[in-house]
Formats: structure tokens, sequence, C-alpha cells
């Protein structure tokens, strides 16, 4: 199978999602804000979910600007999405943006969405790696080889996604009694 074409990237940043409380709340006072902002930007990313700076409303500009100079909330591109045809099997397909990596080798990355028939359920499945070690027949993933494993925000990005579009299409009597996959 051969490798999709990526997008043109662009300029890398780090996932703001790789950081936890404590060093959005020092990043927060490192570029002169007060550590409540570290909180606020928590909220943003964690409870709201939000895939952008520009999202965040009650940031000050500035401080938006000066965040995004340095770093992104969401940086996974997706690069195709497939519903199988009895619309119980969702897969995407996304390009992690690779520092120091050409638009052709940026790693690409899969997450599964598996509805029971009843709809009362769901697995998702969420890579933790780019490429894998091992060949499994019934999975494309493996056939370029391991790349690297995912960072924290490339895994929390994934089930943010696969969340909000299961909220997009959601009725009351398929959604799970939390709204989201827990233990992930």
């Amino acid at each position: 199978m051969a490798r999709p074409e990526m997008p043109k990237p662009e300029p890398v940043h780090p996932s703001l999602l790789d950081l936890d409380l404590p060093r959005l709340e020092d990043l927060a006072v490192s570029l002169g804000e007060p550590n409540f902002r570290g909180r606020q930007l928590w909220q943003w990313l964690h409870d709201r979910r939000a895939p952008s700076l520009e999202a965040m409303a009650n940031l000050p500009k500035d401080f938006r600007a000066r965040l995004a100079e340095r770093f992104a909330a969401w940086t996974l591109t997706e690069l195709a999405h497939r519903t199988a045809a009895d619309g119980l099997t969702e897969k995407w397909l996304y390009a992690a943006a690779d520092e120091g990596q050409g638009e052709q080798n940026r790693a690409a990355v899969e997450t599964v969405l598996i509805r029971e028939q009843r709809e009362r359920r769901r697995t998702v499945c969420v890579s933790c790696m780019a490429g894998c070690p091992l060949e499994c027949a019934f999975c494309a993933t493996g056939l370029g080889g391991f790349e690297r494993n995912l960072t924290r925000g490339e895994i929390l990005e994934q089930v943010y996604r696969v969340d909000a579009a299961c909220r997009k299409g959601a009725t009351t009597e398929s959604r799970t009694p939390n709204g989201h996959a827990d233990g992930v």
C-alpha cells in the first residue's frame, strides 16, 4: 500500500496538550501572565477541547499571539476519514507535524471508532505509535514499519477528535453516559 500524499506542513510547534497543569502555569508566568492563565489554558484544552488558540476567547489576544509563536493546541492534520458501509466503523488518517521532516516524511497516525450494533457501546483504537513494529494482516499501520512513539498530546488529540465526532453525530440513545471514552 502506497503512503498517502501528505499536505504541506505548517510551521511545527509542540502541542500544548503535551503540558500538564503545572507546566501550563509555568508557561503562562514565563510569558508575563498570572499563573491562573495556565489553568484557563487547561480548561480550554481539556474541558472545552479547543482545537486552536483562536478559540480561547477569554484569553488576551496578545497572550494567544505569544503562545502561537511557540505552541499549537492541536497538531495533527486530517488526511482522510472513512466510514464503513454499515456505518459502525469509522477510520481517520492523520499526519503528525514532525519537526525536521520534509512534507513527504510526516508520520501517519490512524484512529478507529468501532460501534456495537446496538449503539450502546463504542471502542476507540487510538494510535500510540507512528507506524508499528508488528505486521498484522488486518492493519495497514505496520506496513511502513515503526517510526516513533507519539507524544501525550498527539494521543489525547486523537481521543478529543473522536469524542467531538461522536458528540456531533450522536443521538441521545447512542451516547455513552458521560459522552466520551473513559480510561483512554
